[in-house]
């Protein structure tokens, strides 16, 4: 049953990324999660995807393709500051420690001022996304963090 519920919230949030505009922040809402994000392609092989539900707050990026791995460090830098986001069990950036919460916490202040956020994997991949239209996707208040739930 686990493994069903993980499928189908896989598929959904592929296919939420798939319907979106490309090159553009948007934002949604569908069975219980918030949902922002944007992606540079039709293929979605380079994305930023974040949902925030009642249990859980994530974000996950995948550049040229590649999704990062578990346990691995995803840099992002907006103007002079870089972020480190590490990764779950299932290769997003979580939320549940206390650095993982200040960190997504600082990140989505600085999407939300910053021009262009660059994505960097641990394997060397890169990527880079504009900010336009962030402030306007993300809602001032970014989503409750695992940590302080």
């Amino acid at each position: 049953m686990k493994r069903a519920v993980f499928v189908l919230a896989a598929w959904a949030a592929a296919s939420s990324v798939a319907a979106e505009p490309m090159g553009v922040w948007w934002s949604g809402f569908g069975q219980g999660t918030f949902e922002y994000g944007i992606k540079n392609d039709s293929a979605g092989s380079d994305s930023v995807y974040i949902a925030c539900s009642d249990d859980s707050t994530t974000i996950s990026f995948t550049v040229g393709g590649e999704d990062p791995k578990p346990a691995q460090s995803v840099v992002v830098t907006i103007g002079g500051d870089e972020f480190e986001v590490w990764t779950d069990q299932l290769g997003r950036g979580g939320t549940a420690s206390h650095a993982s919460a200040d960190t997504f916490t600082a990140l989505w202040a600085a999407m939300r001022k910053g021009d262009v956020m660059r994505v960097r994997l641990a394997s060397g991949r890169s990527t880079a996304f504009t900010l336009k239209g962030a402030a306007k996707a993300l809602p001032k208040e970014p989503c409750t963090p695992d940590f302080y739930r």
